[in-house]
């Protein structure tokens, strides 16, 4: 009996705090999308979210692609030994995506 007091004590302000959330929620009307930036599908959906009254702030998928796989890469010994940075390996991956798979239309 002692457990279930201690946990419902426990739980009980977590539990409180998960119930005001969606109050919290829904008078935030700001959505940030990280998008491609020549998809229409993209693009459209932007619209549609600003035609429904949404404050909508965007930015390109490739800008923030280093920043979001930095931290993500771990370099073997042979890149390592070479000098290879995380940096390097990114730049090498979007350079070799297609300049018309960037701009699509």
């Amino acid at each position: 009996m002692i457990l279930a007091r201690r946990t419902l004590l426990l739980a009980g302000p977590a539990i409180l705090a998960m119930s005001t959330v969606p109050l919290l929620a829904e008078g935030d009307e700001r959505i940030h999308v990280v998008k491609d930036p020549g998809c229409p599908c993209c693009n459209a959906w932007i619209g549609h979210l600003r035609e429904s009254g949404f404050n909508v702030s965007f930015e390109d998928v490739f800008a923030v692609a280093p920043a979001a796989l930095r931290h993500r890469l771990l370099l073997n010994f042979e890149g390592q030994a070479e000098s290879v940075s995380p940096d390097d390996v990114i730049a090498d991956l979007l350079a070799g995506i297609p300049t018309d798979a960037r701009a699509r239309t």
